[in-house]
């Protein structure tokens, strides 16, 4: 899988109201963003003797929590 493009990336701390906002970045060291990417896959299953291929594009949304330093 290859990761085409960022279609979107949203830095989640920017939704937080201030008080979870500096617990977050400050107590907890943390950084919540939320990301879609697009992705061409190749897939290949070989079952009984016979081989399937199949490819493609697919959508991943991802929250990930990164250290805020």
């Amino acid at each position: 899988m290859t990761v085409d493009r960022v279609l979107e990336a949203v830095d989640m701390l920017n939704n937080f109201n201030p008080v979870l906002r500096f617990l977050a970045k400050n107590i907890l060291r943390i950084k919540p963003g939320y990301y879609r990417l697009l992705s061409n896959f190749e897939l290949e299953v070989n079952h009984e003797g016979h081989t399937y291929s199949e490819n493609g594009t697919t959508l991943h949304e991802v929250v990930l929590f990164k250290s805020a330093e």
